[in-house]
């Protein structure tokens, strides 16, 4: 949960601090996607 919870503050940092607008709906499905198929995705060889 803690992994969880550092992708949201460093999206969130660099959209509304460095950008200075909200996070597009856009921008919110790419993270969940990176999260479902890239952060947690199982190995190409099958180990864990």
């Amino acid at each position: 949960s803690y992994i969880l919870m550092g992708i949201y503050n460093f999206v969130a940092l660099k959209c509304i601090v460095f950008d200075g607008k909200e996070p597009t709906d856009e921008l919110v499905e790419e993270v969940f996607k990176f999260i479902r198929h890239g952060a947690f995705a199982p190995s190409a060889d099958g180990a864990e």
